[in-house]
C-alpha cells in the first residue's frame, strides 16, 4: 500500500444499490446493475450453497451412527457408555464443522487472489501503524536520549506492534495451522457437551417444512447475538469478570483473523459457548418445538460463521447477516458487524455483540470516539 493512500478510517464501504467506480475500501462492486445484481446473486448461491452442502454431508454421514447409539443394546447398557458415545459422535460433528467454516473464512479473506486487499480492515490498520512508525523514525533524533526511547518502545507495545511496526499477531508469526487445528479442537469440546443435550430430542430422520428453515437460521443467530451481547457486555462492564473469564487473552489480538474468534480463556470459552451454541438453540425449540438435525447443525453453521467473519478482520462481501434474505441484512446493517467488531478489538470498547441486534437494543452500537474517518463515532447510529 502508497503511503499516501487514505487511511482505513477515510474509507467507506459500497452500499447496495450505490455501486461505487472507484473503491478505495471495500469490494470493488461493478458499475452495471445487472452486472452488480449478478455479482450478489453469485454470493448468495456461493455462500448458502457451501452452508447446505456441508450441513447435509455431515448429517448424512453421522445419523446412521447417532441411530445405531440409540438403538444399541451394548451402549445402553450403561448411563456412561451412552453418554460418551453421543458425546464422540457430538464432538466429530462440532469439530469438523468449526474448522470447515473457519478455515473458509480464513481463506477468503486473507487470499488475494480471491479478493482484493481493499475489503481488509486489519491489514490497513497494520499499514497506518508501519508508517506511523516509519514517520516516528524518521523526526527521532541519533541522541535521543533513553527515556524518549522508553516511551516509544511503551508506545509500541500498546499499539501491538514489533520494533518493525508490524502487528505482532500475525499469521507468520503465530505458527497458524497448529494453533488453529488445537483451538478448534479446543472449542468443540464445550460445543459438543451443550449437542449431547440436543441430539436425543431432534427428529433424525423426519425434516419439518423447508420454508421454516430461514427463520430458525435467521432467528438463531438474533438469539445467539442476544446471548452473547449479555457475556460480552458483563465482561467489558465488571473489571473481575473480563478477569475472571480471562478475556484479556482474547484481546491480546488486536487486529484478530477469523479462527481467532474462538482463541479464549477456559471460562471466556465456556460462556461463549453456552451463548452461541445453547441459548439460541433452545429458544428456537421454544418457538417451534423438536428441529431435526439437518436443521442444528444448519443453524450453528451460520452461527460459526458470524463468528469468524466478525474476526476476520475483512470486508466480505457475501456477508449480509441475514443469509437467506440479504436485502434485509443491508437495510437493517447486520453487514457493519464486521467493522462494528474490528473497532471492539482496535479499542477494546463498544459493540459487544456479533451481529448487531443486542447492541443496538442497548445503545452501544458505536464506534470509539478515536475511530479515525467519518464513522458516526461516540452515539449509536
Amino acid at each position: 500500500m502508497q503511503a499516501n493512500q487514505p487511511s482505513h478510517g477515510d474509507r467507506t464501504q459500497p452500499t447496495p444499490g450505490k455501486p461505487k467506480k472507484d473503491v478505495e475500501f471495500g469490494y470493488p462492486w461493478p458499475e452495471s446493475l445487472l452486472s452488480w445484481l449478478g455479482l450478489h446473486a453469485v454470493f448468495y448461491v456461493l455462500e448458502n450453497g457451501f452452508q447446505i452442502l456441508l450441513a447435509y454431508a455431515t448429517t448424512a454421514s453421522l445419523t446412521p451412527l447417532f441411530l445405531w447409539a440409540f438403538a444399541s443394546e451394548w451402549v445402553n447398557s450403561s448411563v456412561f457408555l451412552y453418554w460418551l458415545a453421543l458425546f464422540v459422535l457430538t464432538y466429530i460433528l462440532s469439530l469438523s464443522e468449526y474448522f470447515a467454516v473457519s478455515t473458509m473464512v480464513d481463506l477468503l479473506a486473507d487470499s488475494d487472489w480471491i479478493f482484493p486487499p481493499s475489503i481488509r480492515f486489519s491489514s490497513h490498520k497494520r499499514d497506518q501503524l508501519r508508517r506511523r512508525r516509519a514517520d516516528t523514525t524518521e523526526t527521532v533524533d541519533t541522541d535521543t536520549d533513553h527515556k524518549e526511547a522508553e516511551q516509544q518502545q511503551q508506545q509500541q507495545q500498546h499499539e501491538g506492534v514489533d520494533e518493525h511496526g508490524a502487528s505482532r499477531f500475525d499469521y507468520s508469526h503465530r505458527q497458524y495451522l497448529r494453533n488453529h487445528l488445537l483451538f478448534t479442537a479446543r472449542w468443540a469440546i464445550p460445543i459438543a457437551v451443550g449437542s449431547v443435550i440436543w441430539i436425543p430430542r431432534f427428529h433424525l430422520v423426519h425434516n419439518p417444512p423447508v420454508w421454516m428453515i430461514p427463520l430458525k437460521v435467521q432467528l438463531s443467530l438474533i438469539f445467539a447475538d442476544l446471548a452473547y451481547w449479555v457475556v460480552h457486555y458483563s465482561q467489558h462492564r465488571w473489571r473481575w469478570v473480563y478477569k475472571w473469564t480471562d478475556h484479556t487473552y482474547h484481546h491480546t489480538f488486536q487486529y484478530p483473523w477469523g479462527s481467532a474468534g474462538t482463541w479464549l480463556g477456559t471460562w471466556d470459552l465456556m460462556l461463549s459457548a453456552l451463548s452461541l451454541g445453547s441459548v439460541n438453540v433452545f429458544l428456537i425449540e421454544m418457538m417451534f418445538g423438536r428441529i431435526s438435525l439437518f436443521e442444528y447443525v444448519l443453524m450453528m453453521n451460520y452461527v460459526f460463521e458470524m463468528v469468524c467473519v466478525d474476526h476476520s478482520g475483512s470486508q466480505l462481501p457475501f456477508w449480509s447477516g441475514c443469509p437467506y434474505l440479504p436485502p434485509l441484512g443491508y437495510l437493517l446493517g447486520f453487514d457493519k458487524s464486521i467493522a462494528l467488531h474490528e473497532a471492539h478489538h482496535n479499542f477494546n470498547r463498544y459493540s459487544y455483540g456479533l451481529l448487531g441486534v443486542g447492541d443496538w437494543l442497548a445503545g452501544t452500537r458505536m464506534y470509539p470516539a478515536e475511530y479515525p474517518g467519518p464513522h458516526p463515532k461516540g452515539k449509536q447510529f
